[in-house]
């Protein structure tokens, strides 16, 4: 028998990101962003944790 179906999970991770394209010509574009996951493996005692990124993107 396996009762895991009838297990609820609690707790919830929310995973947040947010970026903007910034245009430096017309085929060179760079992308900064920041990425924050809250509650990580859907435990509420585990730290937030942020994440900054940075992409950059040549067009040929």
């Amino acid at each position: 028998c396996n009762d895991v179906a009838g297990r609820r999970d609690r707790d919830v991770s929310y995973h947040l990101e947010l970026s903007y394209r910034y245009p430096l010509t017309d085929r060179i574009f760079i992308t900064p962003g920041v990425l924050v996951i809250i509650d990580p493996e859907h435990n509420d005692e585990n730290d937030t944790i942020g994440v900054g990124l940075l992409r950059t993107q040549f067009n040929f």
